[in-house]
């Protein structure tokens, strides 16, 4: 357009006076330094645009925590836009972390990064029901990783009620109607336990040799 604007402003329409040297030079040097104002201008118009066009919030709702923080840890992100995919940056484990607000937090398993450093981190453990330690990389992984035991407690201990999961497969689940992530999901008393058909709610098991 600019280019386009240009030629007709310099040739065809101004007619004789525009074959004058001299004439021609004096707005070209005009046109010249118009462009070089008016285009960065249009480039940061369209940045923002695309900027703009982004979603700045993703879709979901950040788990809550009921955690005391002694300290702030370095954040990974500031808004959603920080964070790829579907991913929220929420405020989880004493600072800001892109995390799923689909996935269930203590049921990830641990991931050590793609750094070289060496931090001494907890994670839940599902297998073990209890927060046990690993040795954390500085960067990536996932939210399953937590300063201390005492947060790491605070925030998945409360997933696992007392008693004991039937052995696999357990009887007395005639269908899977009834599907869960962690005890709290199931009614009182109930415990999320794996069967034959994924994890659902059922009552803890009795040993028969008590």
């Amino acid at each position: 357009m600019f280019f386009w604007l240009l030629r007709t402003m310099t040739v065809g329409t101004w007619g004789n006076r525009a074959k004058s040297p001299s004439f021609t030079w004096i707005w070209r040097s005009i046109i010249t330094i118009f462009l070089i104002l008016i285009l960065p201008l249009e480039l940061m118009s369209n940045l923002s645009f695309k900027r703009a066009s982004k979603p700045t919030q993703s879709p979901g709702i950040c788990p809550q925590q009921n955690i005391t923080c002694d300290f702030v840890e370095k954040g990974q992100c500031h808004t959603d836009f920080n964070c790829k995919h579907s991913m929220k940056c929420c405020h989880y484990s004493c600072g800001k972390k892109c995390l799923d607000p689909k996935a269930d937090v203590c049921t990830l398993s641990p991931e050590v990064g793609d750094c070289d450093d060496f931090h001494l981190r907890w994670f839940y453990s599902m297998e073990a029901r209890t927060c046990e330690h690993f040795f954390y990389s500085g960067c990536n992984g996932n939210v399953n990783n937590f300063p201390n035991k005492k947060i790491c407690e605070q925030t998945c201990g409360g997933t696992v009620r007392k008693g004991f999961c039937p052995p696999f497969p357990f009887k007395g689940i005639s269908n899977c109607s009834a599907p869960c992530r962690k005890d709290p999901e199931c009614p009182k008393t109930y415990k999320c336990c794996d069967s034959s058909c994924g994890l659902v709610c059922t009552p803890p098991w009795k040993d028969p040799r008590k």
